[in-house]
């Protein structure tokens, strides 16, 4: 039996408030302001109200502390580039953005809409006012160093600029409270967002970039690749992964295409998902980085085709030492080149959010397609390659546990012809308490910018090792 005081850990008032806190912001995300009560917010903390007084004078002190946590996020996106080029930089904000409502949807997103939504005239709504315009003034002040560097068009207000930023913001926002992902999650805002830009945006005058003549197509931002826009070729079944694939190399001519696609749960993979992508254009590759959740269409009907790509990343949470269904029915799909309940269900399993009823088909042992299909696959130098990865609680034996998973989808991936050259994990939090006792310890937070920065440098080194070595 454990000893008492290895039971209860006295908590510091600190952690004490920050557990209070994380408490008020869920309950506001739940029930609102009205309904973040005092006795609701002692409740989920496990304390008494007179307790909770201990560490706030009151509950209004209670939700200015939430909203002051609440605000050190809602600025992350917009911080996060600093580079030289200005236009580049607006553009990897709104792209940031896309991924960061993801990730803060129920530690920012409702609850701040919620807060609005409470009372303007409140002193909480007030301080909401003021964040929005520290950060519009902060764009401002970035597009006027657009202005001053020429790349950006002065004759347009600086101010209008910068509201444009925020409504892109507040348009992906919106979107996921009204349970339109797909607005953002298929890069529909992101593309509007590049056409706003675009025209702000002054051309180096010994690079100009300008449309094809006939073409809806914006010029491409500078320092940023545009996606060829040919079209997909039909798929032709399960041949062209029996052997090894075309060449890698497409010629210099055209840049190089990449792909990151993963599922993501709470937010972790997807900022992984975001520093690999970031990595990939900034070495001059097209890319394209795709959240496959529990829909129909995402399995069935992709919005891309996995042959397309030079190099492949592969990503997912863990739940029970495996990847999540969705992306190993994805990669099965590509795999089998067929609907993946055909394999399940000689398993006596399914895909219960795929409802469209199955046609008739024979037993494997029966299908004469079948012996097409198993076939030795040798990966060659001129293979396309892919990587692996995931975020992983690790409670227990820490990266041991992603093993299984990361071990899976490297296999996955080589049956779909490409090489898998690396395997990439990190902590991800799952728990709002801190496990003190676990492998890791706290990894409330994580995966945090080291363990981002760490994701940066692994697949900077197999792009390295690409380019030195091209096959």
């Amino acid at each position: 039996m454990k000893k008492r005081s290895e039971r209860f850990v006295r908590k510091t008032k600190a952690e004490r408030q920050r557990e209070i806190v994380e408490a008020t912001v869920q309950l506001l995300t739940k029930y609102g302001l009205q309904g973040a009560t005092v006795s609701r917010i002692s409740a989920a903390v496990g304390i008494s109200r007179g307790a909770l007084y201990q560490h706030f004078d009151n509950r209004e002190a209670v939700l200015q502390a939430a909203l002051d946590a609440m605000g050190e996020r809602s600025s992350q996106w917009i911080c996060r580039s600093s580079g030289p080029d200005v236009p580049a930089r607006l553009l990897d904000m709104g792209e940031a953005h896309s991924i960061w409502s993801s990730t803060e949807y129920d530690t920012f997103v409702r609850p701040f809409f919620q807060l609005i939504a409470s009372n303007r005239e409140s002193g909480l709504a007030r301080s909401i006012i003021r964040r929005q315009q520290q950060d519009f003034r902060y764009l401002v002040d970035i597009v006027d160093e657009g202005k001053r560097q020429g790349s950006i068009v002065s004759e347009v207000d600086s101010g209008d600029i910068a509201w444009s930023i925020l409504l892109h913001a507040w348009g992906e926002d919106i979107a996921r409270l009204m349970g339109a992902d797909e607005f953002v999650t298929e890069g529909v805002s992101n593309r509007i967002l590049r056409r706003l830009l675009s025209t702000y945006t002054v051309a180096p005058a010994a690079h100009p970039v300008a449309p094809v003549a006939g073409s809806s197509v914006p010029p491409a931002l500078p320092g940023r690749s545009t996606r060829s826009a040919r079209p997909t070729p039909p798929r032709k079944g399960g041949d062209g992964r029996t052997g090894e694939r075309r060449p890698a190399s497409r010629g210099p001519a055209v840049p190089r295409r990449s792909l990151v696609v993963y599922s993501s749960y709470t937010g972790n993979t997807a900022k992984v998902a975001g520093r690999f992508r970031t990595v990939f254009e900034e070495h001059g590759w097209v890319c394209e980085c795709v959240q496959i959740r529990k829909r129909a269409e995402d399995i069935l009907h992709p919005p891309f085709e996995i042959d397309d790509y030079d190099f492949v990343c592969v990503g997912s949470g863990i739940r029970s030492h495996l990847p999540y269904n969705e992306i190993l029915n994805l990669l099965r799909r590509f795999r089998l080149g067929e609907d993946p309940r055909f394999a399940l269900r000689m398993r006596g399993e399914t895909i219960p959010y795929i409802t469209d009823p199955l046609p008739e088909k024979p037993p494997p042992w029966k299908d004469p397609g079948l012996i097409h299909r198993h076939r030795k696959i040798e990966i060659g130098p001129t293979s396309p390659k892919a990587v692996v990865f995931a975020t992983y609680g690790g409670y227990e034996f820490g990266p041991k546990e992603a093993e299984p998973s990361l071990q899976l989808l490297d296999l996955e991936v080589e049956h779909l012809g490409f090489e898998c050259v690396g395997r990439f994990c990190c902590p991800g939090k799952y728990l709002d308490d801190p496990t003190p006792h676990t492998f890791h310890g706290d990894i409330r937070g994580r995966p945090d910018e080291r363990d981002l920065r760490d994701a940066e440098a692994f697949l900077e080194e197999k792009l390295a090792a690409l380019a030195s070595n091209p096959g």
